[in-house]
Protein backbone atom coordinates (compact mmCIF):
# COMPACT_ATOMS: atom_id res chain seq x y z
CA UNK A 1 0.00 0.00 0.00
CA UNK A 2 1.38 3.37 -0.98
CA UNK A 3 1.76 6.34 1.34
CA UNK A 4 -1.05 8.23 -0.41
CA UNK A 5 -3.44 5.33 0.11
CA UNK A 6 -2.57 5.07 3.81
CA UNK A 7 -2.98 8.82 4.26
CA UNK A 8 -6.43 8.81 2.69
CA UNK A 9 -7.53 5.81 4.77
CA UNK A 10 -6.12 7.39 7.95
CA UNK A 11 -8.33 10.38 7.31
CA UNK A 12 -11.36 8.39 6.19
CA UNK A 13 -11.58 5.87 9.05
CA UNK A 14 -11.90 8.37 11.96
CA UNK A 15 -14.45 10.35 9.94
CA UNK A 16 -16.34 7.12 9.28
CA UNK A 17 -16.54 6.16 12.95
CA UNK A 18 -17.46 9.70 14.01
CA UNK A 19 -20.26 9.80 11.45
CA UNK A 20 -21.34 6.28 12.42
CA UNK A 21 -21.67 7.15 16.10
CA UNK A 22 -23.44 10.44 15.40
CA UNK A 23 -25.96 8.87 13.01
CA UNK A 24 -26.60 5.97 15.39
CA UNK A 25 -27.10 8.47 18.21
CA UNK A 26 -29.62 10.52 16.22
CA UNK A 27 -31.55 7.43 15.14
CA UNK A 28 -31.53 6.04 18.68
CA UNK A 29 -32.82 9.27 20.17
CA UNK A 30 -35.65 9.26 17.64
CA UNK A 31 -36.50 5.64 18.47
CA UNK A 32 -36.29 6.28 22.23
CA UNK A 33 -38.91 9.03 21.95
CA UNK A 34 -41.21 6.64 20.11
CA UNK A 35 -40.69 3.93 22.73
CA UNK A 36 -41.24 6.34 25.62
CA UNK A 37 -44.54 7.25 23.98
CA UNK A 38 -45.45 3.55 23.97
CA UNK A 39 -44.35 3.19 27.57
CA UNK A 40 -46.26 6.18 28.90
CA UNK A 41 -49.10 6.58 26.41
CA UNK A 42 -50.08 2.94 25.91
CA UNK A 43 -49.03 1.68 29.32
CA UNK A 44 -46.84 -1.14 28.04
CA UNK A 45 -44.54 -2.85 30.55
CA UNK A 46 -40.95 -1.64 30.66
CA UNK A 47 -39.49 -5.04 29.73
CA UNK A 48 -41.50 -5.19 26.50
CA UNK A 49 -40.38 -1.68 25.55
CA UNK A 50 -36.78 -2.65 26.39
CA UNK A 51 -37.07 -5.73 24.16
CA UNK A 52 -38.43 -3.57 21.33
CA UNK A 53 -35.47 -1.24 21.76
CA UNK A 54 -32.95 -4.09 21.69
CA UNK A 55 -34.59 -5.65 18.64
CA UNK A 56 -34.33 -2.32 16.79
CA UNK A 57 -30.60 -1.84 17.48
CA UNK A 58 -29.28 -4.07 14.65
CA UNK A 59 -31.59 -2.39 12.14
CA UNK A 60 -30.43 1.05 13.23
CA UNK A 61 -26.77 0.03 13.01
CA UNK A 62 -27.16 -1.47 9.54
CA UNK A 63 -29.13 1.55 8.39
CA UNK A 64 -26.45 3.96 9.58
CA UNK A 65 -23.41 2.26 7.98
CA UNK A 66 -24.10 3.38 4.37
CA UNK A 67 -24.96 6.88 5.53
CA UNK A 68 -21.74 7.13 7.52
CA UNK A 69 -19.68 5.94 4.53
CA UNK A 70 -21.22 8.72 2.46
CA UNK A 71 -20.63 11.37 5.12
CA UNK A 72 -17.04 10.23 5.73
CA UNK A 73 -16.27 10.23 2.01
CA UNK A 74 -17.64 13.75 1.64
CA UNK A 75 -15.69 14.90 4.70
CA UNK A 76 -12.44 13.30 3.49
CA UNK A 77 -12.51 14.62 -0.05
CA UNK A 78 -13.96 17.95 1.07
CA UNK A 79 -11.00 18.52 3.35
CA UNK A 80 -8.57 17.36 0.70
CA UNK A 81 -10.17 19.72 -1.78
CA UNK A 82 -10.09 22.68 0.61
CA UNK A 83 -6.39 22.07 1.32
CA UNK A 84 -5.71 21.71 -2.44
CA UNK A 85 -4.37 18.18 -1.95
CA UNK A 86 -6.43 16.85 -4.85
CA UNK A 87 -4.89 19.44 -7.16
CA UNK A 88 -1.43 18.51 -5.86
CA UNK A 89 -2.09 14.82 -6.51
CA UNK A 90 -3.34 15.58 -10.02
CA UNK A 91 -0.28 17.73 -10.72
CA UNK A 92 1.92 14.81 -9.68
CA UNK A 93 0.30 12.81 -12.44
CA UNK A 94 -1.79 10.59 -10.17
CA UNK A 95 -5.10 9.60 -11.69
CA UNK A 96 -8.06 10.60 -9.46
CA UNK A 97 -9.43 7.08 -9.76
CA UNK A 98 -6.26 5.86 -8.08
CA UNK A 99 -6.98 7.56 -4.76
CA UNK A 100 -10.71 6.87 -4.96
CA UNK A 101 -10.07 3.15 -5.49
CA UNK A 102 -9.13 2.45 -1.86
CA UNK A 103 -12.27 4.07 -0.50
CA UNK A 104 -14.32 2.15 -3.05
CA UNK A 105 -12.61 -1.05 -1.95
CA UNK A 106 -13.19 -0.23 1.74
CA UNK A 107 -16.84 0.63 1.05
CA UNK A 108 -17.33 -2.61 -0.86
CA UNK A 109 -15.89 -4.59 2.05
CA UNK A 110 -18.29 -2.80 4.42
CA UNK A 111 -21.17 -3.50 2.06
CA UNK A 112 -20.39 -7.21 1.94
CA UNK A 113 -20.03 -7.46 5.71
CA UNK A 114 -23.28 -5.58 6.24
CA UNK A 115 -25.07 -7.61 3.59
CA UNK A 116 -24.13 -11.00 5.02
CA UNK A 117 -24.61 -10.03 8.66
CA UNK A 118 -28.00 -8.43 7.98
CA UNK A 119 -29.14 -11.71 6.47
CA UNK A 120 -28.31 -13.46 9.75
CA UNK A 121 -29.77 -10.77 11.98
Amino acid sequence: MKIIDRTILKEFIPSFFLALFLIIFVLLVNRIFELVNLLIGKGLPFLIVLKLFLFNLPFIIFLSIPMSVLVATIMTFGRMSSDFEIIALKSLGINPFRFVFNLTFFSTILFLITFFISDVV
